[in-house]
């Protein structure tokens, strides 16, 4: 009995029917199968596209912001070193003109006389 189930069976399995490859190897797709394989492929190749996209617009974003934040550290810079010197002139004049040394007082009031 049980060599009349492998000979009705094929090699014993019972679920698993496969067919022989052979040199004139044939690849059955069902037509579902093949249209869900060319929307599935479609798809990855449009996400990657898109994907690419976003990515050399992002490049071109970040060079551009790279070449503003340079402009304004300069612009920034230059402010500064207006606003040190603007500083220094201050600082020169309340020194010149508002001596608190009481010394130098009765000189300037020597020399007026």
């Amino acid at each position: 009995m049980p060599e009349q189930a492998e000979a009705k069976y094929k090699g014993g399995a019972r679920s698993f029917n496969t067919a022989r490859i052979d040199d004139s190897f044939q690849i059955n797709l069902n037509i579902k199968w093949l249209i869900q394989l060319i929307c599935g492929i479609s798809l990855l190749t449009y996400s990657y596209f898109r994907l690419e996209t976003k990515l050399e617009e992002i490049e071109r974003n970040l060079l551009t912001a790279q070449e503003q934040l340079s402009d304004m550290i300069e612009k920034h810079k230059i402010e500064d070193e207006l606003k040190v010197k603007q500083m220094e002139e201050q600082l020169q004049w309340f020194q010149k003109e508002l001596d608190l040394n009481p010394m130098s007082w009765l000189r300037k009031g020597k020399k007026k006389k």
